[in-house]
């Protein structure tokens, strides 16, 4: 039986938190190594692989969010309405000159 806290060898090297009955501790995953000590799930190019598609699909949801697309439309509104405020502006200055 491994000592608390001492490293298993043939298994990944990240540490991973669990809760128990007794609340939250650490211990060492309990999968095999894959590739520079890590397993499939902890490996660095594994983590980044699923953060960059984590993060694609939250631009996506974003995108298609309806509060999102309220926002975007709600600064076009307030664009045309200023360009609608100078125009008439403009108007009102011309047609005090003649």
């Amino acid at each position: 039986m491994p000592k608390l806290g001492s490293v298993r060898d043939g298994y990944c090297k990240e540490q991973v938190v669990q809760s128990g009955l007794r609340g939250m501790f650490t211990s060492q995953c309990s999968f095999k190594i894959w590739k520079d000590g890590y397993c499939k799930i902890h490996h660095p190019e594994s983590v980044a692989i699923r953060e960059a598609k984590k993060a694609k699909l939250y631009e996506e949801k974003q995108k298609n969010d309806p509060w999102n697309i309220i926002s975007i439309y709600r600064e076009k509104l307030d664009k045309a309405n200023a360009r609608i405020l100078e125009l008439e502006w403009l108007l009102k200055e011309r047609d005090e000159e003649h």
